[in-house]
Protein backbone atom coordinates (compact mmCIF):
# COMPACT_ATOMS: atom_id res chain seq x y z
CA UNK A 1 0.00 0.00 0.00
CA UNK A 2 1.30 3.35 -1.00
CA UNK A 3 1.76 6.03 1.75
CA UNK A 4 -0.37 8.89 0.85
CA UNK A 5 1.64 11.98 0.09
CA UNK A 6 1.35 15.32 1.57
CA UNK A 7 -0.78 16.69 -1.52
CA UNK A 8 -4.22 15.19 -2.15
CA UNK A 9 -4.04 11.82 -4.02
CA UNK A 10 -6.35 13.59 -6.50
CA UNK A 11 -3.70 16.04 -7.24
CA UNK A 12 -1.67 13.37 -8.33
CA UNK A 13 -1.30 10.57 -10.43
CA UNK A 14 0.69 7.56 -9.48
CA UNK A 15 3.22 5.59 -11.85
CA UNK A 16 3.93 2.35 -11.43
CA UNK A 17 7.62 1.29 -12.88
CA UNK A 18 8.53 -1.97 -13.32
CA UNK A 19 12.29 -2.68 -12.02
CA UNK A 20 15.05 -5.30 -13.36
CA UNK A 21 14.37 -8.35 -11.33
CA UNK A 22 18.17 -8.38 -10.88
CA UNK A 23 19.68 -4.81 -10.65
CA UNK A 24 16.10 -3.29 -8.97
CA UNK A 25 16.61 -0.50 -11.30
CA UNK A 26 15.23 0.32 -14.43
CA UNK A 27 17.31 1.49 -17.62
CA UNK A 28 18.12 5.05 -18.67
CA UNK A 29 15.46 7.60 -20.00
CA UNK A 30 15.96 10.82 -21.27
CA UNK A 31 13.60 13.30 -21.10
CA UNK A 32 12.99 16.96 -22.24
CA UNK A 33 11.23 19.62 -20.31
CA UNK A 34 9.45 22.35 -22.42
CA UNK A 35 8.65 26.00 -21.69
CA UNK A 36 6.69 26.20 -18.10
CA UNK A 37 5.52 24.11 -15.97
CA UNK A 38 4.40 20.21 -16.53
CA UNK A 39 0.78 19.72 -16.58
CA UNK A 40 0.65 16.60 -13.43
CA UNK A 41 2.47 15.98 -10.77
CA UNK A 42 2.86 12.22 -10.04
CA UNK A 43 4.33 9.93 -7.89
CA UNK A 44 5.90 6.29 -7.47
CA UNK A 45 6.66 3.28 -5.58
CA UNK A 46 10.21 3.63 -5.42
CA UNK A 47 13.30 5.86 -5.62
CA UNK A 48 13.94 8.03 -8.48
CA UNK A 49 17.22 9.28 -9.50
CA UNK A 50 17.60 12.75 -11.92
CA UNK A 51 20.54 14.15 -13.95
CA UNK A 52 20.50 17.42 -15.47
CA UNK A 53 22.31 17.59 -18.88
CA UNK A 54 21.40 21.21 -19.56
CA UNK A 55 18.81 24.02 -18.94
CA UNK A 56 17.44 25.21 -15.40
CA UNK A 57 14.62 25.41 -13.80
CA UNK A 58 12.86 24.09 -10.88
CA UNK A 59 11.60 20.77 -9.38
CA UNK A 60 8.99 20.79 -6.96
CA UNK A 61 8.88 18.06 -4.11
CA UNK A 62 5.70 17.52 -2.08
CA UNK A 63 5.76 20.89 -0.72
CA UNK A 64 9.14 21.99 -1.10
CA UNK A 65 11.21 23.61 -4.38
CA UNK A 66 14.62 23.02 -5.66
CA UNK A 67 16.28 25.34 -8.45
CA UNK A 68 18.44 23.16 -10.66
CA UNK A 69 20.88 23.47 -13.09
CA UNK A 70 23.12 21.51 -15.27
CA UNK A 71 25.28 18.74 -13.39
CA UNK A 72 22.77 18.79 -10.51
CA UNK A 73 21.69 15.69 -9.10
CA UNK A 74 17.56 15.13 -7.77
CA UNK A 75 16.98 12.41 -5.37
CA UNK A 76 13.22 11.53 -5.27
CA UNK A 77 11.63 9.74 -2.51
CA UNK A 78 9.09 6.72 -2.52
CA UNK A 79 5.38 8.62 -2.34
CA UNK A 80 6.99 11.74 -2.83
CA UNK A 81 4.77 13.97 -5.45
CA UNK A 82 7.01 15.85 -7.19
CA UNK A 83 6.86 17.95 -11.25
CA UNK A 84 9.38 19.90 -12.66
CA UNK A 85 9.67 23.21 -15.04
CA UNK A 86 11.87 25.26 -17.30
CA UNK A 87 12.96 29.11 -16.65
CA UNK A 88 13.06 29.20 -21.11
CA UNK A 89 13.99 27.13 -23.45
CA UNK A 90 14.41 23.20 -22.39
CA UNK A 91 15.98 21.08 -19.98
CA UNK A 92 17.18 17.74 -20.77
CA UNK A 93 17.80 15.49 -17.94
CA UNK A 94 18.50 11.64 -17.32
CA UNK A 95 16.16 9.69 -15.32
CA UNK A 96 16.12 6.23 -13.69
CA UNK A 97 14.54 4.62 -10.87
CA UNK A 98 15.28 2.45 -8.05
CA UNK A 99 15.23 0.54 -4.74
CA UNK A 100 17.47 1.50 -2.36
CA UNK A 101 16.80 -1.23 0.07
CA UNK A 102 18.31 -3.25 -2.92
CA UNK A 103 21.86 -1.73 -2.64
CA UNK A 104 21.39 -0.37 0.87
CA UNK A 105 23.48 -3.01 2.20
CA UNK A 106 23.59 -4.00 5.61
CA UNK A 107 25.79 -6.49 8.37
CA UNK A 108 24.95 -10.04 8.69
CA UNK A 109 22.00 -9.92 11.15
CA UNK A 110 21.07 -6.27 10.40
CA UNK A 111 18.17 -5.33 8.24
CA UNK A 112 18.32 -2.59 5.96
CA UNK A 113 16.91 1.12 7.27
CA UNK A 114 16.79 3.24 4.23
CA UNK A 115 15.77 6.83 5.62
CA UNK A 116 12.17 7.65 5.36
CA UNK A 117 10.48 10.59 3.11
CA UNK A 118 9.77 12.04 6.00
CA UNK A 119 12.78 11.95 8.31
CA UNK A 120 14.29 13.97 4.55
CA UNK A 121 12.11 16.29 4.56
CA UNK A 122 12.15 17.17 8.72
CA UNK A 123 15.72 17.09 8.49
CA UNK A 124 15.57 19.90 5.36
CA UNK A 125 17.88 17.29 3.11
CA UNK A 126 18.62 18.98 -0.52
CA UNK A 127 17.00 16.58 -2.48
CA UNK A 128 18.73 18.68 -5.50
CA UNK A 129 22.13 17.96 -4.80
CA UNK A 130 24.14 21.44 -7.34
CA UNK A 131 27.06 19.43 -9.38
CA UNK A 132 29.32 21.32 -7.01
CA UNK A 133 28.26 20.03 -3.86
CA UNK A 134 30.18 16.89 -3.84
CA UNK A 135 30.68 13.69 -5.48
CA UNK A 136 27.08 12.54 -6.47
CA UNK A 137 27.48 14.12 -10.40
CA UNK A 138 29.87 12.38 -11.33
CA UNK A 139 29.00 8.95 -9.51
CA UNK A 140 25.28 9.33 -11.48
CA UNK A 141 26.99 10.29 -14.87
CA UNK A 142 29.40 7.21 -14.56
CA UNK A 143 26.09 5.16 -13.07
CA UNK A 144 24.27 6.47 -16.50
CA UNK A 145 27.14 5.65 -18.86
CA UNK A 146 27.47 2.02 -17.36
CA UNK A 147 23.84 1.42 -17.82
CA UNK A 148 23.74 2.48 -21.63
CA UNK A 149 26.99 0.95 -22.95
CA UNK A 150 26.05 -2.37 -21.14
CA UNK A 151 29.82 -3.40 -21.05
CA UNK A 152 30.91 -6.30 -19.90
CA UNK A 153 30.33 -6.12 -15.87
CA UNK A 154 27.95 -3.26 -15.95
CA UNK A 155 25.45 -4.90 -13.71
CA UNK A 156 28.15 -4.79 -11.05
CA UNK A 157 29.63 -1.83 -11.97
CA UNK A 158 25.93 -0.33 -11.97
CA UNK A 159 25.20 -1.77 -8.22
CA UNK A 160 28.36 -0.60 -6.82
CA UNK A 161 28.27 3.00 -8.23
CA UNK A 162 24.50 3.30 -6.83
CA UNK A 163 25.83 2.11 -3.37
CA UNK A 164 28.58 4.64 -3.46
CA UNK A 165 26.01 7.54 -4.24
CA UNK A 166 23.15 6.36 -1.62
CA UNK A 167 26.75 6.08 1.03
CA UNK A 168 27.27 9.87 0.41
CA UNK A 169 23.48 10.58 0.68
CA UNK A 170 23.00 8.92 3.87
CA UNK A 171 26.31 11.06 4.69
CA UNK A 172 24.85 14.02 3.45
CA UNK A 173 21.47 13.41 5.28
CA UNK A 174 22.94 13.09 8.59
CA UNK A 175 24.62 15.99 8.23
CA UNK A 176 21.45 17.95 7.63
CA UNK A 177 19.79 15.77 10.66
CA UNK A 178 22.45 17.34 12.99
CA UNK A 179 22.67 20.84 11.17
CA UNK A 180 19.05 20.99 10.56
CA UNK A 181 20.54 22.48 6.87
CA UNK A 182 21.16 20.35 4.30
CA UNK A 183 24.63 20.37 3.06
CA UNK A 184 25.52 23.64 5.07
CA UNK A 185 23.16 26.81 4.51
CA UNK A 186 20.94 26.69 1.10
CA UNK A 187 21.82 28.27 -1.51
CA UNK A 188 19.98 31.87 -2.16
CA UNK A 189 18.41 30.75 -4.95
CA UNK A 190 16.38 27.82 -3.21
CA UNK A 191 16.04 30.73 -0.25
CA UNK A 192 14.06 32.68 -2.76
CA UNK A 193 12.10 30.08 -4.35
CA UNK A 194 11.37 28.70 -0.70
CA UNK A 195 9.74 31.56 0.36
CA UNK A 196 7.29 31.50 -2.84
CA UNK A 197 6.40 27.83 -1.83
CA UNK A 198 2.88 28.45 -0.59
CA UNK A 199 2.00 30.54 -3.55
CA UNK A 200 3.25 27.94 -6.09
CA UNK A 201 1.69 25.25 -4.23
CA UNK A 202 -1.21 26.89 -4.36
CA UNK A 203 -1.32 27.65 -8.18
CA UNK A 204 -0.37 23.84 -9.13
CA UNK A 205 -3.28 22.42 -7.41
CA UNK A 206 -5.64 25.55 -7.69
CA UNK A 207 -4.87 26.63 -11.12
CA UNK A 208 -8.52 26.54 -12.44
CA UNK A 209 -9.82 28.73 -10.53
CA UNK A 210 -9.52 32.54 -10.23
CA UNK A 211 -6.67 33.83 -8.46
CA UNK A 212 -4.94 37.29 -7.14
CA UNK A 213 -2.00 38.98 -6.62
CA UNK A 214 -3.12 39.65 -3.52
CA UNK A 215 -4.09 36.11 -2.55
CA UNK A 216 -0.98 34.82 -3.40
CA UNK A 217 1.12 37.71 -2.22
CA UNK A 218 -0.82 36.95 1.48
CA UNK A 219 0.32 33.02 1.29
CA UNK A 220 3.47 33.71 1.10
CA UNK A 221 2.77 36.32 3.65
CA UNK A 222 4.57 39.70 1.42
CA UNK A 223 2.96 42.64 0.19
CA UNK A 224 2.03 42.77 -3.11
CA UNK A 225 4.81 44.49 -3.95
CA UNK A 226 7.81 42.78 -2.45
CA UNK A 227 5.95 39.25 -4.05
CA UNK A 228 5.80 40.89 -7.61
CA UNK A 229 9.55 41.82 -7.01
CA UNK A 230 10.73 38.17 -5.53
CA UNK A 231 8.76 36.23 -7.97
CA UNK A 232 10.03 38.05 -10.97
CA UNK A 233 13.19 37.56 -9.26
CA UNK A 234 13.21 33.98 -8.90
CA UNK A 235 11.04 32.50 -11.59
CA UNK A 236 12.30 35.35 -14.09
CA UNK A 237 8.51 35.74 -15.01
CA UNK A 238 5.99 37.74 -13.35
CA UNK A 239 3.05 35.79 -10.93
CA UNK A 240 0.58 35.65 -13.56
CA UNK A 241 2.85 35.52 -16.48
CA UNK A 242 3.50 32.16 -14.53
CA UNK A 243 -0.13 31.55 -14.02
CA UNK A 244 -0.80 31.75 -17.86
CA UNK A 245 2.24 29.31 -18.52
CA UNK A 246 0.63 26.89 -16.44
CA UNK A 247 -3.27 26.67 -17.25
CA UNK A 248 -1.63 26.86 -20.62
CA UNK A 249 0.71 23.93 -20.83
CA UNK A 250 -2.04 22.06 -18.90
CA UNK A 251 -4.15 22.73 -21.70
CA UNK A 252 -1.63 22.12 -24.21
CA UNK A 253 -1.32 18.25 -23.04
CA UNK A 254 -5.07 17.61 -22.39
CA UNK A 255 -5.35 18.65 -26.23
CA UNK A 256 -2.65 16.04 -27.09
CA UNK A 257 -3.24 13.56 -25.17
CA UNK A 258 -7.12 13.03 -24.53
CA UNK A 259 -10.23 13.17 -26.77
CA UNK A 260 -11.91 16.15 -24.22
CA UNK A 261 -13.60 18.78 -26.08
CA UNK A 262 -12.00 22.05 -26.64
CA UNK A 263 -14.70 23.93 -24.19
CA UNK A 264 -14.03 21.35 -21.34
CA UNK A 265 -10.53 21.65 -21.27
CA UNK A 266 -10.72 25.17 -21.56
CA UNK A 267 -12.99 25.45 -18.21
CA UNK A 268 -10.83 22.91 -16.54
CA UNK A 269 -7.82 25.27 -16.48
CA UNK A 270 -9.42 28.27 -15.52
CA UNK A 271 -11.35 29.71 -19.16
CA UNK A 272 -15.10 29.68 -19.04
CA UNK A 273 -15.11 31.81 -22.33
CA UNK A 274 -13.63 30.03 -25.83
CA UNK A 275 -12.42 33.41 -26.75
CA UNK A 276 -10.27 33.91 -23.32
CA UNK A 277 -8.80 30.70 -23.82
CA UNK A 278 -7.86 30.89 -27.60
CA UNK A 279 -6.35 34.16 -26.87
CA UNK A 280 -4.41 33.27 -24.27
CA UNK A 281 -2.93 30.00 -25.95
CA UNK A 282 -1.95 32.31 -29.08
CA UNK A 283 -0.29 34.20 -26.55
CA UNK A 284 2.18 31.58 -24.99
CA UNK A 285 2.44 28.92 -27.57
CA UNK A 286 1.92 30.81 -30.55
CA UNK A 287 -0.76 28.56 -32.21
CA UNK A 288 -4.82 27.57 -31.87
CA UNK A 289 -5.87 24.80 -29.77
CA UNK A 290 -7.44 23.03 -32.60
CA UNK A 291 -4.00 23.25 -34.31
CA UNK A 292 -2.12 22.07 -31.28
CA UNK A 293 -4.88 19.15 -31.14
CA UNK A 294 -4.16 18.23 -34.85
CA UNK A 295 -0.37 19.02 -35.16
CA UNK A 296 2.29 16.00 -35.49
CA UNK A 297 3.43 14.50 -32.12
CA UNK A 298 6.66 15.76 -30.34
CA UNK A 299 8.26 14.39 -27.59
CA UNK A 300 5.72 13.65 -25.06
CA UNK A 301 5.60 16.23 -22.21
CA UNK A 302 7.62 15.05 -19.19
CA UNK A 303 5.48 15.10 -15.76
CA UNK A 304 9.02 14.79 -13.84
Amino acid sequence: MHRPPILPLNEAEFIPVELDPFLRMTAPRDRTLGVGPTAWTHYHDCMELGLCLSGSGIATINQRAFAYGPGDVMLVWPCQVHMGWTREGHAKWKFLNFDAKAVDWARPGEKARWPTAHAVETAGFEQVVPAGGGELSALAAALFRELEERQAGFETAARHLLAAMMVRVRRGLAHAQAAKVARGAPSAENEAVRRLQPALTHMATAYAKPLTIGDLAGACCMSERTFRRAFQTALGCAPLEYLLRLRVNTAAVLLRETALPVADIARSVGYPNASDFSRAFKKVLGTTPLRCRTAPRGPKPVHT
